[in-house]
């Protein structure tokens, strides 16, 4: 193998799995199965629910492209999206680094350095928003057709070609924030004196081709988020809004190199102490990086670029990417948003920086190894810190709305279909004040379609509540809910009807993604009658108040299998000759084909003896009493009933036990709560 091309593998494996080690550390804190905040759910929801064929309209076509990858990776969690971002942010690494090196515009472990300040850059507010994931996939190919631009004028090849005008076309039919930029960026082929005339044709004309078809798409299809966007961002005359948008692209430049990091230290001084840890290991890891590549590459001649940039027009470019990629938003109400603008941007004010740094450590060339990992893991240690600061913050709103999504299934495992789910939080209102984020969450929780949803303060705040097909959970200290029985006393009247059992359907299984989507797992002892301990590997054995013989709720075991049971003791003493009466009601969807055990009566003693006495039947559809009498055979210490009736072809609910002992009854938690 070639020395040139050994050195390459060996740069290309030692930075790739660099990054990939700096990007594990960012996600290690918060897991996978962190869920967006508000639009993601919607996302989501629509790519689960379409084609991708037919998601492929209006002036965005290929936005949903990474949803519906992320969807085809895991489609019961966000475990996808966390996975397709985690990748992005590596792929971004990766290719940032070598458009650095193949312009020559820095050494290696500089490189390095810059293309971490690349994917944390602080000037963005919304670094790790899920929701935007389609314009964190846009910026990605951007910058990898860049590269293949760049190698293509390098080494003229049809594959190169036909991958950038891949590239390109993928990230303008994903978003638009990136046209300006795109269309300037074949003025860096004037930088080159290699290549041939029919070869910078070939790439000027394949680069325009994507441009021009990606406009004509744009201007032709329909676009209500970025009509109401400019719509909102109007002011009261032109010269008003000609001065907002100057001085918000001002204010974007200050933002970058000025007001960005002045809230790095605003952000990390409350910073959790974990986060300094593993900003240290992302540290250890820069800087280890840094010296191997220093090491291997020391003394190294490097081969001139094919398009060769100076410092100066260097900086020029990185100034032009911030300006180009805000400028749209300066003409809408995001100029003065500073969350997800700075995506594309983030590229130019690394670049800058880092080319500032390599023209002043030239100055003092003997210092240049033990200053820049000094400075450089100093700048990476606060911009991971603050990174992860931002995304705990993201995290802590996503596990209220995980908390809460889960209490909401815990009390209403299923839903007739229309039902509206009231949630009423007196403090923020935890799906982002949006009705629709919290209606797609739910109907995402759910995996069924037709759900409405409300938030609001209180219940007085809430206008035209459908009563009657309505579920009220009220917000707890905790973040868990609680399902209202009945409203309070001055909504009592004959026009308000409040029955919320009525909208729970109780025959079917506890929802699957509620118990394998979020970081919180429902809880099985909310799901069990009080007192009674289950031992089941199911959550679709569980208390259920839509049917009942005594009282409110009964005790539902799911025709699905799985062996459960329930238990409660009973602290009673005895002796032998005792009467006992063991009395459970019961009912089955249609009669079973035999009888089965459906409870057991335990009494036990310190020495080891049990008396087992088991009450048989065969349930029907409607309740009926089974029982087992006996006389006790020795003495006894306490008492365990346990209830078992498992069926894997239909499913069993019992209710209203009782014992009695010499004709008088000792009292049992019933299922019902009486």
């Amino acid at each position: 193998m070639p020395e040139k091309n050994r050195s390459f593998i060996i740069e290309l494996m030692i930075s790739g799995f660099g990054f990939f080690l700096v990007v594990a550390l960012l996600w290690m804190p918060f897991g996978l199965k962190t869920t967006d905040i508000a639009d993601g759910w919607i996302n989501l929801l629509k790519v689960e629910r379409a084609s991708m064929i037919s998601l492929v309209e209006g002036s965005r076509p290929l936005v949903y492209l990474p949803w519906k990858l992320s969807y085809w990776v895991s489609n019961d969690s966000f475990m996808g999206v966390g996975l397709v971002l985690a990748a992005l942010f590596w792929g971004r690494t990766v290719v940032f680094y070598w458009i650095l090196r193949n312009l020559r515009l820095l050494p290696p472990p500089l490189a390095f350095f810059i293309s971490i300040l690349f994917i944390l850059y602080p000037a963005d507010q919304g670094i790790f928003l899920m929701r935007a994931l389609g314009r964190h996939t846009a910026v990605f190919f951007y910058y990898l057709a860049l590269l293949l631009m760049i190698l293509a004028v390098k080494r003229p090849s049809p594959l190169y070609l036909t991958g950038m005008i891949l590239a390109e076309g993928i990230s303008a039919l994903i978003a638009e924030q990136g046209y300006l930029l795109m269309f300037a960026t074949p003025l860096l082929l004037l930088a080159d004196n290699t290549s041939t005339r029919r070869n910078k044709i070939y790439i000027v004309v394949g680069w325009y081709l994507v441009m021009l078809f990606s406009i004509i798409n744009f201007i032709q299809g329909k676009k209500g988020h970025q009509e109401k966007i400019l719509a909102d961002g109007q002011a009261e005359s032109v010269f008003q809004y000609l001065t907002e948008v100057v001085t918000s692209n001002l204010l974007a430049y200050k933002r970058v190199f000025v007001g960005g990091w002045l809230d790095v230290f605003e952000k990390i001084r409350n910073a959790q102490v974990e986060y300094w840890l593993f900003g240290l290991g992302i540290v250890l890891v820069a800087v280890n990086v840094y010296y191997l590549l220093s090491r291997l590459f020391y003394n190294t001649p490097e081969n001139v670029s094919s398009i060769q940039l100076s410092p100066f027009l260097a900086i020029i470019a990185g100034l032009a990417v911030i300006g180009l990629t805000f400028f749209p938003y300066s003409l809408t109400s995001f100029r003065y948003v500073y969350s997800r603008v700075f995506y594309y941007a983030m590229g130019g004010g690394a670049l800058v920086l880092g080319v500032l740094y390599a023209q002043l450590v030239k100055k003092i060339p003997k210092w240049e190894n033990i200053l820049t990992p000094i400075l450089g893991g100093i700048v990476i240690l606060l911009i991971a810190v603050n990174g992860l600061a931002q995304r705990s913050s993201l995290v802590k709103t996503s596990q209220r709305q995980q908390k809460i999504l889960v209490s909401i299934v815990e009390q209403a495992p299923y839903i007739e279909e229309n039902t509206t789910i009231v949630l009423l939080c007196d403090k923020r209102r935890p799906f982002t004040r949006l009705d629709y984020v919290f209606r797609a969450a739910l109907s995402w929780t759910y995996d069924q379609e037709k759900i409405r949803a409300l938030q609001c303060d209180s219940l007085s705040a809430c206008d035209q509540i459908p009563y009657a097909t309505s579920l009220i959970f009220e917000c707890n200290a905790d973040d868990t809910v609680t399902l209202l029985q009945q409203l309070p006393a001055k909504y009592h009247n004959d026009s308000i009807k409040y029955k919320p059992q009525s909208r729970i359907n109780g025959y079917t299984p506890f929802p699957e993604r509620a118990q394998l989507a979020f970081d919180f797992a429902p809880n099985p002892s909310n799901l069990a009658p009080q007192e009674w301990v289950g031992n089941s590997g199911s959550l679709n054995d569980r208390k259920v108040c839509n049917v009942s013989f005594a009282g409110d709720c009964s005790l539902l075991f799911f025709d699905d299998g799985i062996p459960t049971s329930f238990s409660q003791s009973l602290e009673v003493k005895g002796k032998a000759g005792e009467t006992f009466k063991f009395t459970i009601w019961a009912k089955s969807r249609s009669l079973l084909n035999k009888p089965i055990a459906l409870a057991t009566i335990t009494l036990r003693n310190q020495t080891g003896i049990e008396e087992n006495h088991l009450v048989v039947g065969q349930p029907s559809k409607e309740w009926s009493l089974f029982w087992a009498q006996f006389e006790t055979a020795d003495f006894y210490e306490d008492i365990m009933i346990t209830v078992h009736p498992n069926s894997d072809s239909l499913s069993i609910w019992l209710d209203d036990i009782h014992v009695y002992r010499n004709k008088i009854e000792i009292v049992v938690e019933n299922f019902s709560f009486e």
